[in-house]
């Protein structure tokens, strides 16, 4: 996958002229190790040493990181030059080096100049705000984009379609930061294949959402919004809202309009060689019978056919004869809080049509690998946030009011790729403002057990 970069080359564009002249980047940094000693944040931090000034530290090393180790041969990049009003537009071309012990150089294909003008807003804004160098550009479209720039001198815009760029596999979702292993990603693509629908249910904090979207990406091989959608079940969503229902129209009368599952059900029936995804964000929030009515039977994996259509609710004069069927390449993925008290049981009608996957917390060795890799945190500081995550897990399982299904789950110790951040004050925000508060939702009888709880998290921590 193509990434895009921003970039500049000192704080008043000292560094230029040799860039567009030498075909290369640079960013001023003290190095006596060999490039390839410095493949994670962590060698970075000690290469560094205690000497250097802390209020930059994991900024610094967050921004060397990025510039050795995640940006790779082929990636994008663009560099908002401040002596001539332009943007440079380049490919990366190879590996880091250094020329002399205070840089580190890449070599980069230059493509073209092109104003700034001629750049979209959202495209501006990834520019490195004050105080960085380098900055990773998050914008879907950007490589597609940035392409088209390379080849007509203009930004075409945001656009609603993908290219190459797009493409996403299993494997990219354990790149993400999923911490199961990747036969396990594999299997529940496949059960999802085969069942056609699937629900992933868990503990607050186990990345269900997060999951959910990618297992429809990786279904349909690329991020893709126009045949990956998402909705959420709420106590006020009804068929009318979801299905179908009567709308008023700007002409004072009511029209019957087709919802979000309608919709997705045309645009696969229209597009039969492609995969389509419904995720539902909570599904047991609402009533599940009620908001998919008829629909409910249609689910059914072998009843994917035409000779399954039933009258809907709400009869078009556009339905086809017989009714309304779901067409084979439409997979629905549920999501599910079983430790929220409030919210309903799944009736057996719905668990029947469903495969059920269990996601918990993921707090192991992968996780300290990624929060090492991406964050920089040492391992002793990750092998303490564990123990005590683990101890925690253990007491709410052993607690016979609570049970496993309360458990915390690993997105609550787990920062945001690349994010600059003190473990110390990062650590103990979590467990104050999140943790502690959940702690005491699940205590609500227990106010002194909570606190004991929560204050096990941090007592006896030598870095905090």
């Amino acid at each position: 996958m193509t990434n895009v970069y921003t970039m500049k080359l000192g704080a008043s564009g000292m560094w230029e002229d040799q860039a567009i002249s030498n075909k290369v980047l640079r960013i001023g940094f003290g190095i006596s190790n060999k490039v390839s000693d410095l493949s994670t944040p962590n060698s970075i931090r000690k290469h560094l040493g205690d000497s250097y000034q802390r209020s930059h530290l994991d900024s610094d090393i967050n921004q060397v990181h990025l510039f050795l180790n995640i940006m790779k041969k082929g990636d994008l990049i663009l560099v908002n030059l401040k002596t001539r009003p332009t943007v440079a537009v380049g490919t990366i071309s190879g590996d880091c080096w250094t020329a002399n012990p205070n840089e580190i150089l890449r070599p980069v294909t230059w493509h073209r100049h092109i104003k700034i003008n001629d750049i979209y807003q959202d495209l501006i804004e990834s520019f490195p705000p004050r105080g960085k160098t380098i900055h990773k550009v998050e914008v879907t479209d950007a490589a597609f984009r940035v392409k088209r720039i390379v080849e007509t001198g203009k930004d075409p815009g945001p656009t609603s379609f993908w290219v190459e760029d797009s493409r996403y596999s299993p494997a990219d979702i354990i790149r993400d930061g999923c911490f199961a292993t990747k036969e396990h990603i594999f299997n529940i693509i496949e059960r999802l294949r085969t069942k056609k629908n699937l629900i992933l249910q868990g503990p607050p904090g186990t990345g269900k959402t997060w999951l959910a979207k990618r297992l429809a990406w990786a279904l349909v091989g690329r991020k893709d919004t126009r045949r990956v959608r998402a909705v959420q079940f709420h106590p006020n969503l009804s068929y009318e809202d979801f299905v179908r229902g009567w709308r008023p129209s700007s002409n004072g009368k009511l029209e019957l309009v087709n919802g979000p599952f309608l919709e997705i059900v045309e645009a696969a029936n229209q597009d039969a060689a492609s995969s389509y995804v419904l995720v539902i964000e909570e599904i047991n929030r609402g009533d599940p019978a009620q908001i998919l009515g008829e629909m409910l039977t249609l689910l059914e994996a072998d009843k994917r056919n035409q000779a399954n259509s039933l009258e809907l609710t709400y009869k078009h004069p556009e339905d086809e004869p017989g009714g309304v069927y779901l067409p084979p390449n439409l997979h629905v993925i549920g999501t599910m809080n079983i430790a929220d008290r409030s919210l309903a049981l799944v009736d057996l009608a719905l668990r029947r049509r469903f495969a059920f996957v269990d996601l918990m917390p993921e707090i192991g060795d992968a996780w300290k690998v990624w929060v090492r890799e991406q964050v920089g945190f040492d391992n002793s500081i990750l092998s303490d946030i564990q123990d005590r995550m683990l101890d925690l897990n253990n007491t709410i399982e052993a607690d016979p009011k609570l049970g496993r299904q309360f458990q915390v789950g690993h997105s609550y110790v787990t920062p945001l790729p690349g994010a600059e951040i003190e473990p110390a004050s990062w650590y103990r925000d979590v467990v104050e403002s999140e943790i502690g508060p959940l702690l005491e939702e699940y205590w609500f009888d227990e106010p002194t057990k909570a606190r004991e709880e929560r204050d096990k998290l941090l007592k006896g921590l030598g870095w905090l």
